[in-house]
């Protein structure tokens, strides 16, 4: 029923976050939900998971995710929700402890710290996988796109998208410095390209 943690992020706490998804089609008809995430299967539920690891009390390794109340979906239920959101599969967290998290659909969803997700901002029509985000200390995130987009974005804190850089030849992994300057891994290139943004 899980297909697998796909990104990880540390909050502002020091709590560890993971991304996963419920798939109903992964499992078994007669097979159940794993103990403490029946509901999923109850409720026919397919779509992200978000889980937080608090570390506040000791816990015997390896730790069982399916044993540990996800952050999102909150309360239970595909039947309850309005919307259908698609795998999210890149995550960042803001100074204020909000998650930003990108689905494969473009989609960027803002998760704050009580569990309520809401659609934050759209980037550009296109197949978003192997993304990566980076937030920035004036509560902006960057986004490389990826090997189908080949761009990065720049997603200000009211949700207004731009594009910072084009023709990457696959962006993936991506990092911002204490001066501002934004590290990317192009990988077909085998190299990484430094951004020095807001200069000419």
């Amino acid at each position: 029923m899980l297909g697998g943690g796909s990104t990880l992020a540390f909050d502002p706490m020091g709590r560890l976050l993971i991304l996963d998804y419920a798939d109903r089609t992964r499992s078994a008809d007669e097979e159940r939900g794993p103990p403490g995430l029946e509901e999923l299967g109850d409720e026919e539920y397919r779509g992200p998971l978000v889980f937080r690891l608090t570390g506040e009390r000791p816990l015997p390794a390896p730790r069982r995710l399916e044993r540990i109340p996800p952050l999102f979906p909150r309360p239970w239920g595909a039947r309850s929700q309005t919307t259908f959101v698609s795998r999210l599969i890149s995550v960042a967290v803001t100074a204020t402890g909000d998650l930003l998290c990108l689905s494969t659909a473009g989609e960027l969803f803002r998760l704050t710290p009580d569990g309520t997700l809401g659609l934050f901002a759209r980037l550009p029509p296109g197949q978003y996988n192997r993304t990566h985000l980076v937030a920035a200390p004036d509560g902006a995130v960057f986004v490389s796109g990826g090997f189908h987009v080949a761009r990065i974005f720049r997603v200000s804190p009211e949700g207004a998208v731009t594009t910072v850089a084009k023709n990457l030849a696959d962006p993936e992994g991506i990092a911002l410095d204490d001066r501002g300057d934004l590290y990317v891994a192009e990988s077909a290139f085998h190299r990484i390209v430094r951004l020095r943004l807001g200069t000419s």
